[in-house]
């Protein structure tokens, strides 16, 4: 899937929120880079009809069984309100306790991020094309080192209150297509964001503590 997690957050995919080569894997403390990270196919994934009906412990993390063209994430958040962890998704000073080294957002329809892990020079940038704070952000991802013709993925990510103020966070990544390359990708992402996902709750829990 990628590289480990730079020290600071996911590491670039293997292209992806893995590394280079297809899916994000967890760097030394980031995400990894996508081997072309999950492409949007004509505006990639998009986010669940209707929320698929997930349900999780607390503090429990794990992969939704969805269709093969997109990967979807769930985690639980206890005790961080999704105002709360939206921000640390938005705002730079959060987003590299967790996931890049270096962050740099404007985090309106149209703005632009750029991620960065600058000792393996990876660079994960996209414009947003939802932000709604405290419910959902959704935002296009590519890796600077990807082949040209490597699809641009989209990632949406949505913020669900529980009971007791905390979130069940949903993360939609693709599209994905059939080839054995693509498939490579999606793993990749999985790894990367089972890793980054972690950080996050581990940094959220011991703030709730």
């Amino acid at each position: 899937g990628g590289p480990p997690a730079p020290s600071g957050g996911p590491q670039p995919p293997r292209r992806g929120p893995h590394s280079p080569s297809g899916g994000p894997q967890a760097p030394t403390g980031g995400p990894q880079a996508p081997s072309g990270g999950p492409q949007a196919p004509s505006g990639g994934p998009h986010a669940p009809t209707g929320r698929p009906q997930i349900v999780l412990a607390d503090s429990a993390l794990g992969e939704v069984p969805t269709d093969p063209d997109r990967l979807l994430m769930a985690a639980c958040y206890p005790g961080c309100p999704p105002e709360a962890l939206f921000d640390h998704w938005t705002i730079p000073a959060l987003l590299t306790r967790w996931w890049p080294q270096v962050a740099e957002t404007d985090p309106r329809p149209g703005g632009t991020y750029h991620l960065a892990w600058p000792l393996p020079d990876w660079h994960l940038r996209g414009a947003y094309t939802v932000v709604e704070p405290g419910a959902t952000l959704a935002f296009t991802w590519r890796w600077d080192h990807e082949p040209a013709d490597m699809p641009t993925r989209r990632v949406v990510v949505t913020f669900e209150p529980l009971p007791g103020g905390g979130t069940r966070l949903c993360v939609a990544h693709g599209r994905y297509g059939a080839s054995a390359a693509e498939a490579d990708a999606r793993a990749g992402h999985l790894a990367g964001w089972t890793h980054f996902l972690a950080r996050l709750q581990e940094l959220t829990c011991a703030r709730a503590a």
